[in-house]
């Protein structure tokens, strides 16, 4: 755990610096390391805190009710997920998923996600394994819901960059992939292990059976699609969730004013920029960073910014509204949830330490 949480680190600080300078090779040619490293700033510090002050915090307030309804919608859609193995109420379905993000955000591995189980699995008599099950279908569908914003932004925005549109058409073959695999697993279970088991076998005896015995857990989670009925609940959250997560984009833009003409990349076109912006931080959220993803969701949300060419201390100025908005409720909530369900930090650690334990 400790050298992935130094990878991270290292990330965020790399991130932080490629957000406030360039590199100058010349001056670094020239044996001038300081002029080098320092010497060439992309933003101006005294524009940032300028840009903080003129700031809308009123949509600041609006934008933290926004994220907390969602968070609630999420933990409404994961009861319809889990209710075929174990009914789960509201209240303990929300803490687990509060207690989940706060995991996620203090420590590496996605321990969280362990721990939203672990809480779950407390309140009912659903096994550990199944329940992560169920959070492992659930994270699917949002890659499903991601990739379809993706698809948007590259078909809709022309500016997208390179990287990110052939990356994109790469996923979107492995999306392809992966979704066949899911529909043979649902429908021919039996087959569709032995398809995994073909493919495996180049891996040593021991990660291959742990890898067949995690697929035979996923395959649990998919019951929860054999009852009809749940397919239009399950389908009707998942769309006002993210159309809820669009929303909360297009009112941060009023946090800066950037619905003004004065910006008028956004301000002709301001669904595509809610596509685009969501789609590029929900992509800089999944790589390795400091607790709290700090660095990296500024660096990447300040990449998505310079697309509609927004000054850069004014996308910083968002880049940290949008941060303190996000992960301070969150971290809040999820440890009021923690200490009201008992578990201390410790209890995170020991968790994140077994999953990165040697398989036996």
């Amino acid at each position: 755990m400790k050298k992935k949480l130094a990878l991270g680190i290292s990330l965020s600080l790399l991130f932080i610096y490629l957000s406030f300078f360039k590199l100058d090779f010349k001056s670094l040619f020239a044996g001038d390391i300081a002029g080098g490293f320092f010497g060439n700033p992309r933003l101006d510090v005294k524009g940032i805190i300028e840009a903080l002050k003129i700031a809308q915090y009123i949509y600041m307030i609006a934008i933290v009710l926004l994220i907390y309804l969602g968070w609630w919608i999420r933990a409404w859609r994961w009861q319809i997920f889990i209710s075929p193995v174990a009914k789960v109420k509201a209240r303990p379905a929300f803490s687990a998923l509060m207690i989940g993000y706060l995991g996620n955000t203090v420590l590496p591995l996605r321990i969280g996600e362990f721990m939203r189980a672990f809480v779950v699995s407390k309140h009912t008599k659903a096994p550990m394994s199944t329940a992560l099950a169920t959070v492992v279908i659930e994270r699917v569908l949002d890659v499903m819901m991601l990739l379809l914003a993706l698809g948007f932004s590259i078909i809709f925005f022309p500016n997208i960059p390179d990287w990110l549109r052939t990356g994109g058409y790469s996923t979107f073959i492995m999306f392809g992939l992966l979704t066949v695999f899911l529909l043979l697993l649902f429908f021919q279970r039996q087959r569709a292990m032995k398809l995994a088991e073909f493919f495996l076998g180049i891996l040593p005896q021991k990660i291959k059976n742990k890898t067949l015995e995690m697929i035979g857990s996923f395959a649990e989670g998919l019951e929860i699609f054999r009852r009809s009925e749940h397919y239009l609940l399950v389908l009707i959250w998942t769309v006002v969730m993210w159309g809820l997560y669009i929303f909360i984009i297009r009112v941060s833009f009023n946090l800066l004013n950037l619905l003004d003409p004065a910006h008028p990349e956004i301000y002709n076109a301001p669904l595509t920029a809610c596509l685009v912006m969501l789609t590029i931080t929900s992509l800089g959220i999944a790589i390795p960073s400091a607790p709290g993803a700090v660095g990296t969701y500024h660096g990447i949300t300040l990449l998505g910014m310079s697309l509609f060419n927004i000054p850069g201390d004014i996308a910083m100025s968002y880049a940290l509204l949008m941060h303190v908005s996000n992960f301070i409720p969150m971290i809040i909530i999820g440890g009021y949830c923690m200490m009201r369900e008992g578990i201390k930090l410790t209890d995170m650690s020991k968790m994140a330490q077994k999953a990165e334990d040697p398989i036996p």
